[in-house]
């Protein structure tokens, strides 16, 4: 075993308890403990060259079985150049330093090589153009080979970066489970203060969002008959009267999907407008809120999205319909929906799909589960 930058014993890399993460590199630290690459608050993440040796990242994190997260050295974290001569006055890297220069120095070899093979091949000379064309290509090798090592050697670093930031996540998705166990014996405790068990807590909470579902009904049906009660009675909501409708439901609507782009919504409804059916599949998507399957609320959204934007919103509507109806065939779905689309969009309102002709998809998402529990 040997010992971690820590101070404590960490597992070799080939024991059976030992568990790698996607090589979670810690950052090569000099005798003082000052650290000399990768760091996150460094300015400018390069690696640090100091005489003849530059410093790269030098241990690993492994997690065991226990899922610990501990360190072990993989290297001294010092890397020799040029077999520990001085450096030269440019330094080794950078973009006058000598890697580079060489590298520069080799593609005019290579070009020069080139050249040469021109005028062995004009004047007939196959042994010569054969050792110009060997010239050039070596060349070209050694120019490239120069040139990486410094882009290598800052890709190391820039992994080591990302991979600390792996490991920090690690540990809080650890304590966040650990505190799941604390919700757990919460919710023990309730039943046994309350004298309840956790099916009638659940079956009492889904009464009262069932209540809360109907008041916020209440609210978004009520702010599409006055927006359409101050405009051109018609039921369907158009331009100032969506402004109106959405400042009264807004809220209810981002509750019910947080994650949703209602503005997007807003601004494809104000070229086609919003009817009966298109309202219909927001209380689908309310309703839905509540059900143990998050995506259907989605789906719900995305189908009216569909509906206003054919085109554009075709393959958001499919990857939330396959969320939803996991039974279903990417394929299938998506000949379903291109039949809709080739069926009955109005090519002279901008290619729109009226919603009453999805309504059959959308009954579909809302009754899945229950159909899936009726199959033998």
């Amino acid at each position: 075993p040997t010992p971690s930058p820590g101070g404590k014993v960490a597992p070799s890399p080939g024991s059976a308890e030992t568990k790698w993460l996607l090589c979670d590199l810690e950052q090569g630290e000099d005798a003082e403990g000052v650290s000399h690459c990768g760091r996150a608050d460094d300015a400018d993440s390069k690696v640090v060259v100091s005489g003849s040796t530059m410093k790269l990242p030098c241990s690993m994190k492994v997690m065991d079985a226990s899922g610990k997260v501990t360190s072990i050295i993989v290297s001294s974290g010092e890397v020799v150049a040029c077999l520990g001569l001085p450096p030269p006055p440019g330094g080794w890297f950078g973009p006058f330093g000598f890697f580079r220069l060489v590298s520069f120095a080799f593609a005019g070899v290579s070009v020069l090589g080139g050249l040469f093979a021109l005028i062995s091949l004009a004047t007939f000379d196959v042994f010569g153009f054969f050792a110009a064309l060997l010239l050039s290509v070596a060349a070209v090798v050694c120019a490239a080979a120069s040139y990486a090592h410094e882009g290598l050697a800052n890709e190391v670093t820039q992994m080591a970066h990302q991979n600390d930031e792996y490991a920090a996540k690690n540990d809080k998705l650890a304590a966040q489970v650990k505190e799941l166990g604390g919700v757990a014996d919460k919710l023990n405790a309730i039943e046994k203060d309350l004298g309840v068990s956790a099916e009638q807590l659940k079956a009492t909470l889904d009464a009262l969002h069932r209540q809360t579902s109907i008041q916020q009904l209440a609210t978004m049906l009520s702010a599409f008959c006055d927006a359409d009660r101050d405009g051109i009675k018609d039921q369907r909501l158009t331009k100032g009267e969506i402004d109106d409708f959405f400042d009264s439901s807004n809220a209810v609507l981002k509750g019910a999907c947080p994650t949703f782009d209602f503005e997007e919504l807003k601004t494809l409804a104000m070229k086609t407008g919003i009817g009966l059916y298109a309202m219909r599949f927001l209380v689908n998507a309310l309703i839905a809120s509540g059900d143990d399957n998050p995506h259907k609320s989605t789906a719900e959204l995305s189908l009216i999205m569909f509906c206003f934007d054919p085109e554009g919103h075709l393959e958001s509507c499919l990857a939330s319909l396959k969320l939803v109806l996991g039974d279903a065939s990417e394929a299938l779905l998506r000949t379903a929906l291109a039949k809709k689309r080739r069926q009955f969009a109005l090519a002279d309102e901008g290619g729109r799909i009226p919603c009453k002709e999805l309504h059959d998809i959308s009954h579909r998402i809302m009754t899945y589960e229950q159909n899936v529990a009726k199959a033998p």
